[in-house]
C-alpha cells in the first residue's frame, strides 16, 4: 500500500478540490504536477492526505479511487493529475511523511505504514 501527502492551502475545501456529484464523501483534487512520476499508478487503492502545513495533521484524506490526467492552464508544467478519493475518517489528523524541506509541497510517494493503510482498511 502506498500513500502521498500534499500541501494544500486552506480555503474551505483545499484549493482545487471539489465534491464528486452524486457520490457521498468522494472528492476530486487537481491539478498536481505529478503526471511524469513513474510510480503514480502504485497510489491507486492507496491513500492521499491534504495538509494546511507540514507541521499540522492532515485536514482531509482518503482512499484513492482513480487518478486522472489533466491540463494545468497557465502553469509552467502543463500536465498534471487529479486524485479522486473517498474521504475517510482515518484520513484526518495524520502526520506528514516523506520530504519535508522548506520547499516541499509533497512528501512524495511513501510506503503505507499507518495501521489503516497496512491492513487495507476501507475506513468508516
Amino acid at each position: 500500500m502506498k500513500a502521498i501527502h500534499l500541501l494544500s492551502k486552506p480555503q474551505g475545501l483545499p484549493i482545487g478540490m471539489t465534491a464528486v456529484a452524486g457520490v457521498k464523501d468522494q472528492y476530486r483534487s487537481e491539478a498536481w504536477p505529478l503526471a511524469n512520476n513513474p510510480d503514480l499508478e502504485a497510489l491507486i487503492g492507496g491513500w492521499v492526505y491534504f495538509h494546511d502545513t507540514k507541521a499540522d495533521g492532515s485536514r482531509i484524506g482518503g482512499r484513492i479511487v482513480r487518478i486522472e490526467l489533466v491540463n494545468r492552464v497557465d502553469k509552467a508544467i502543463s500536465e498534471g493529475v487529479a486524485f479522486v478519493f473517498d474521504s475517510k475518517l482515518e484520513g484526518r489528523k495524520q502526520l506528514w511523511r516523506g520530504a519535508d524541506h522548506g520547499m516541499a509541497w509533497t512528501g512524495g510517494i511513501v510506503d503505507g505504514t499507518y495501521l489503516h493503510e497496512a491492513l487495507g482498511c476501507q475506513g468508516i
